[in-house]
């Protein structure tokens, strides 16, 4: 029956090895195995089986001793074949003693375990893939089970974290943000269904874009997921939607500005034609009883004239407003009082305050500026000191006359301005304050100051801190304006208007004509031009410059080149909007701000 039942087993080989190792019976499934016929292999050496090289190193002696000593050993190997062929195998053999204790030899069984190892070959490979890939990921990657607790965790996010992950659940990593994180996973596990989502860092500096997926096994349902780090793009995004909002404001600003320079233009042509039609009532004997409600009605245009001024200069994008003597002192003072609650009246929470000394010496020469913007400059240079100090510290302001200009330096106490960062600083748009600042502060004073013919540096202090130093020109005397007199030269001129705008082009003609000058009209650049070219002969031409087809500019530019002697007045209700370098200026003798004073036109004509 023990022969029946060795001769059925299929799928083991079992063979007899005499005490020295030598094969001495044989099974049907030894044949299937290993190929040899019982007649083949009974009598030789089981050593037979075993590759070269486990010879040579004593494995089939040494396995027969350890089942002597052991009574079985166990090993999984390569095997041979008859035809040279290999196999892996896996092999017990047992010792066998008689009933006086003495070896009579040895039972061995052997499996062909081929198919097993290549599948642990195979799972093994793919598992070392899996590894390989997702340590090699740029972001982060883990496996977690139902219940929350990791199950693999990558190397970036150990690295990163500096925790270990196996085992452990987030309300053990990072309580702050686990529900978060649960919650997430729950909708992966209930839906089924990947999710891709926003999730912060448990110190909330590291923003993720993560996708969340459910792994389906035969007995359980983990949770997976992979994360980058998208920080950098989020900022860039925050930081290119700011940039959208300021060009928008700035896009918004033009078109304001356009929109005011043409309602502008258009109201001062009305003013300017009854300005005149009220300076020729003026001069008319029967208006005197209503000289009083004439002179109040100029005045009206005068405050009416004023008021359109300010709105060019509040919507113009690049304004040219009229510079002003300033007293620096006065400014500075001003400016710390419009701080004074956000930098001196604010300690921070450890007690830490920030102060301003103002060291400037007086009296100081007047200089050159605008009041308002200078005021908003240096605000803004105080403010950005306070910044750069959060242990506090002074921030001391100082001024000294230098080569016909005076200096005035703001300088703070902080870790200075990075030297890589110093030639970019007025930039516009640039901030070394991360997503807390604009980086239009500095690029504006730039622009006040070139506006004034000053200008502002950045530097860096041996003792610490930053310092900015503002030049500015220092005033001259004002140049005194010629005033209108009641009693003009008595000469009159033959003056040329040109004016597209029929009210403006007669009021002006009545207006010259009643001081007795000898005047002729033109509608058009072009017609004004045919008449010098038809002989007509002119002392002084008032030219319009906002005029379809020949603008004033060109009328004024031909006229130097047909009769290089006369005198030529631009007249414009844009007269702000033309720089006082603006280069055409050389063409002319002036350019006049509608609505004109007829007094001061005469007497420039008269000259």
């Amino acid at each position: 029956m023990f022969r029946l039942l060795v001769a059925s087993v299929k799928d083991y080989a079992i063979f007899m090895l005499d005490p020295s190792g030598r094969v001495i019976s044989w099974n049907s499934a030894a044949e299937e195995i290993y190929g040899y016929t019982p007649g083949e292999i009974i009598g030789r050496p089981f050593a037979t089986f075993y590759i070269g090289k486990d010879v040579d190193r004593g494995v089939p002696d040494h396995s027969l001793e350890i089942a002597a000593a052991r009574g079985k050993s166990q090993n999984e190997g390569l095997r041979v074949r008859k035809d040279g062929s290999r196999f892996w195998a896996s092999t017990v053999i047992s010792a066998i003693h008689d009933e006086t204790g003495q070896l009579r030899g040895y039972a061995k069984v052997t499996r062909d375990i081929t198919a097993r190892k290549r599948m642990e070959d195979a799972m093994r490979q793919a598992e070392e893939r899996f590894d390989a890939f997702m340590q090699n990921l740029p972001g982060i990657a883990w496996i977690k089970d139902s219940a929350g607790r990791y199950l693999y965790a990558n190397r970036n996010l150990e690295e990163r974290t500096g925790h270990s992950f196996i085992g452990k659940t987030d309300e053990e990593l990072w309580p702050k943000v686990a529900a978060e994180l649960r919650a997430n996973d729950q909708r992966v596990l209930s839906s089924g269904k990947p999710l891709q989502t926003i999730e912060k860092s448990y110190d909330q500096n590291v923003i993720w874009l993560v996708s969340k997926f459910p792994i389906c096994t035969a007995d359980c349902v983990m949770v997976g997921g992979i994360a980058v780090d998208i920080t950098k793009r989020v900022q860039a995004e925050e930081e290119l939607a700011n940039i959208r909002k300021e060009l928008f404001k700035h896009e918004r600003a033009r078109s304001i500005d356009e929109l005011a320079s043409g309602l502008a233009h258009d109201l001062n042509n009305t003013l300017n034609a009854i300005k005149l039609r009220l300076a020729i009532l003026k001069a008319d004997r029967a208006c005197a009883p209503q000289r009083t409600n004439i002179d109040a009605l100029d005045r009206f245009i005068g405050d009416a004239a004023a008021r359109i001024g300010q709105l060019q200069d509040f919507a113009r994008e690049h304004r040219d407003r009229p510079l002003e003597s300033v007293d620096l002192a006065q400014i500075v003072r001003e400016a710390v009082e419009m701080v004074h609650s956000e930098v001196e009246g604010k300690p921070n929470l450890a007690g830490i305050q920030v102060r301003i000394a103002n060291e400037l010496p007086e009296p100081l020469p007047a200089v050159v500026g605008i009041a308002s913007d200078l005021r908003h400059v240096f605000a803004n240079l105080f403010l950005n000191a306070r910044d750069a100090m959060p242990n506090g510290g002074v921030i001391h302001v100082g001024a000294r006359p230098e080569n016909g200009r005076v200096l005035v330096t703001v300088a703070d106490e902080g870790s200075g301005v990075p030297e890589q960062h110093l030639a970019r600083i007025f930039d516009p748009f640039f901030s070394t304050k991360n997503r807390h600042g604009t980086g239009l502060g500095l690029s504006m004073a730039r622009e006040v100051m070139a506006r004034l013919g000053g200008d502002i540096t950045a530097a860096n202090r041996a003792e610490g801190g930053a310092v900015f130093t503002l030049s500015f020109p220092i005033a001259g005397r004002k140049s005194e304006q010629p005033q209108a007199q009641a009693a003009m030269a008595p000469s009159c001129r033959r003056v040329l208007v040109i004016d597209d705008d029929a009210d403006n082009l007669e009021a002006l003609h009545a207006a010259l004509a009643i001081k007795g000058h000898i005047v002729e009209t033109a509608s058009t650049g072009a017609e004004g031009l045919r008449k010098m070219r038809a002989g007509a002969r002119f002392e002084v031409v008032i030219c319009d410059i906002g005029m379809p087809g020949m603008n004033g500019w060109e009328v004024a530019q031909e006229i130097a080149r047909l009769a290089p002697g006369i005198t030529i007045y631009l007249l414009t209700g844009w007269a702000r909007e033309i720089a006082r370098d603006d280069p055409r200026r050389k063409l002319v003798a002036g350019v006049l701000a509608k609505p004109v004073d007829l007094e001061r036109i005469n007497y420039l004509i008269t000259q």
